[in-house]
């Protein structure tokens, strides 16, 4: 990097620095990734699914994504995380349940009910990340 763009950029302030570095942040957790992922197919196959159920699932993953993302504001193992990512596992248990609904009105949901799936088990790593070792 050439001194004149160094300069530069150590010279911002660290707001705005912030916005590149949250971008980075959320795309390094999983359970981010897998939740933002389950939000656009739950986009995608509700698109045909009755009005309430669809808005309860849509409404579900969003809230998934958004907790996951709020957790990330706070300290690894802090309360704080720990109640931003047990919201999170609140809603995508909700969205399974959801999805379970919908699978039994006939609604083809595989690829939906195995990324909902997956993104629980993340979550339930990221919870457990949370936790302060005994000592």
């Amino acid at each position: 990097m050439d001194s004149a763009l160094k300069t530069k950029t150590l010279a911002r302030s660290p707001a705005e620095n912030k916005p590149s570095a949250r971008a980075a942040e959320l795309e390094r957790s999983a359970a981010y990734v897998a939740a933002t992922s389950v939000l656009e197919l739950i986009r995608t196959a509700t698109s045909t699914w009755p009005t309430d159920l669809a808005q309860a699932a849509r409404q579900r993953a969003a809230a998934m994504v958004a907790a996951i993302a709020q957790s990330l504001d706070y300290p690894p193992t802090s309360a704080a995380r720990r109640r931003c990512v047990r919201n999170a596992i609140g809603n995508a248990i909700e969205l399974s349940a959801l999805t379970d609904v919908a699978r039994a009105q006939g609604l083809a949901m595989a690829e939906s009910m195995q990324a909902a799936g997956r993104t629980m088990s993340l979550l339930g790593f990221a919870f457990h990340a949370t936790l302060v070792p005994d000592d």
